[in-house]
């Protein structure tokens, strides 16, 4: 496809995993090691659904009375291996990019894990970050990304989101958000209310920010 302009946005909201960083190495690696104490017959592909919050995940797998201490040692486990997080292609240009104060972070991962991760991919932290500890309700829930559009200061149709997994495609349409740019092949997959993005990228290398507008440069849909 020839490059075109996208939208206009206000504010660009980026999920982390997966948009930002590419961390399923480390993750996979993290879990693998949980699971030896928690689930034996713990499956990535039949147990998680990518992009919801960890704790959401642990709460459905095991006994209510050690769904905190499963995810102390998930994010233990997960620190120890984060130094294997590498920038998703084009992350680094384009939030390098963008404007002060003009994107946020909005992750379904705990505060501590998601710097990590950013520091360790090279990206520089945005000024706003919304995290696990912020919402009461995780993706597929509106909450994380209409509290990036209060963090941003605009109102949320103004806002552009960027993710990998239909839950959070979904957690940004129920939010009202004006465009979703979905990131990788999986982002072609609706979710469960049929939620897709407005275009599917294969990566952050496709789209650039250019005097205001969002120009998407090619794309897997």
């Amino acid at each position: 496809m020839s490059h075109r302009v996208l939208c206009r946005p206000s504010a660009l909201l980026f999920d982390c995993d997966g948009v930002l960083v590419d961390s399923l190495a480390s993750a996979e690696a993290a879990w693998k090691t949980w699971a030896t104490t928690y689930k034996p017959d713990f499956d990535m592909e039949r147990d998680m659904q990518h992009g919801r919050r960890a704790m959401d995940t642990i709460a459905e797998l095991v006994a209510p009375d050690v769904v905190e201490r499963a995810f102390e040692d998930l994010l233990r486990s997960e620190m120890e291996t984060v130094d294997g997080t590498g920038a998703i292609p084009g992350a680094v240009a384009l939030t390098d990019s963008l404007p002060v104060g003009r994107w946020v972070a909005v992750t379904s991962g705990p505060r501590e894990l998601a710097l990590a991760r950013l520091n360790s991919a090279g990206i520089t932290l945005p000024e706003r970050l919304v995290t696990a500890e912020d919402v009461d309700r995780g993706k597929p829930d509106p909450q994380p990304y209409l509290r990036g559009a209060e963090h941003a200061g605009v109102p949320v149709a103004e806002c552009v989101v960027f993710e990998d997994a239909p839950a959070g495609i979904a957690a940004g349409r129920a939010a009202g958000v004006g465009w979703v740019v979905g990131i990788g092949a999986g982002a072609l997959e609706p979710w469960s209310d049929g939620s897709r993005p407005d275009v599917v990228v294969p990566d952050l290398d496709a789209v650039r920010f250019v005097d205001g507008d969002l120009v998407i440069l090619s794309t897997l849909s």
